[in-house]
């Protein structure tokens, strides 16, 4: 629920730590191809993970569900309780997007659970055609369940909404677009990105910046001056 947990133990290897009051933990792993790092914490389901190397720090922000969480395939969904936590790992696919409705409201088509709406916090963007996994809690209104997100895993990026470059026209726009291509260029607070269609400035705010050289997905608000980032994937 984006509290912190204190005194969960991280695990890689054979060594072992205690996370902090606030949440944070520091863990000395031998240099490989990859480390495998496991979280524990009374009351929550054990988390496992993979880092690989190449970096000398690497930053690994866990989220950990519940234990009485419900590790959701589309008929386990379909069958959860109000109060339940899910774990939703069958690529839900977005009948419409997140900006379409007023509270942020995505339906999903998604097997024998077609039609279950999600509310998603303003923070977290989705597009029609998209698929993702996602977690959250069972909730009810009038209209009977649906699940309120606490966080989503993009899988694929819907074809419908498909934008390759910026055009004139949507200069000054405001228009939520999602364009990508090849990072060929940084800079303070922005980054060039480059397609068959050419090249434009990204600004990046709350979103992690990518790498040159990285290829990267832009979901933004169209300006004059490019697209202001909303969310990278990579």
């Amino acid at each position: 629920d984006g509290s912190v947990i204190n005194g969960a133990t991280v695990t890689s290897g054979g060594e072992s730590v205690t996370t902090d009051e606030d949440g944070s933990y520091t863990i000395v792993v031998d240099r490989a191809d990859s480390a495998e790092i496991s979280v524990s914490a009374e009351g929550y389901l054990d988390y496992t993970d993979t880092v690989e190397a190449g970096e000398t720090e690497a930053v690994l922000d866990v989220a950990l569900d519940p234990a009485d969480s419900v590790v959701a395939t589309a008929g386990e969904l379909k069958n959860a309780e109000v109060g339940d936590y899910v774990t939703v790992t069958f690529d839900a696919k977005a009948l419409n997007g997140s900006a379409d409705f007023e509270d942020c409201s995505v339906y999903i088509e998604s097997g024998v659970f077609e039609g279950c709406k999600l509310v998603l916090p303003d923070t977290i963007i989705v597009m029609k055609g998209d698929t993702f996994n996602f977690r959250g809690v069972v909730r009810s209104d009038a209209d009977g369940k649906y699940v309120e997100v606490t966080s989503i895993v993009p899988k694929t990026v819907g074809e419908s909404v498909r934008v390759v470059g910026m055009t004139n026209n949507m200069l000054y726009s405001n228009a939520l677009v999602r364009v990508w291509g090849r990072v060929t260029a940084m800079d303070e607070g922005t980054f060039t990105l480059t397609n068959a269609s050419g090249s434009f400035t990204v600004k990046i705010e709350a979103a992690e910046a990518p790498e040159v050289g990285d290829f990267a997905v832009v979901t933004g608000i169209a300006t004059e001056n490019g697209v202001r980032a909303i969310e990278i994937l990579r």
